[in-house]
């Protein structure tokens, strides 16, 4: 389906104010296609600390969190360095 918007219609979608609304609609579990919860995402990184405290790699605690949590190792891995889900 094609949208035939006048050209003023999409001024005002590209300026910083815009997109910062937009990215606060979108953060953490307000993002529609998010698998994890705030509650979640403390679980993970309180598992992932008592892990690495007891000797095990890094690697295979993301690797086993991910499956637990049914999400790829990498997004594991920006939770616990707070790359992603920040405002927790």
């Amino acid at each position: 389906m094609l949208f035939n918007h006048p050209p003023e219609f999409y001024k005002n979608r590209n300026t910083p104010e815009y997109r910062g609304k937009l990215s606060a609609q979108q953060t953490g579990m307000l993002n529609h296609r998010s698998k994890l919860t705030d509650h979640l995402v403390i679980e993970i990184r309180k598992e992932y600390n008592q892990a690495i405290l007891t000797g095990k790699s890094k690697f295979q605690t993301q690797k086993i969190l991910a499956e637990k949590y049914n999400v790829k190792r990498p997004t594991i891995s920006d939770i616990v360095l707070r790359k992603t889900w920040i405002h927790i």
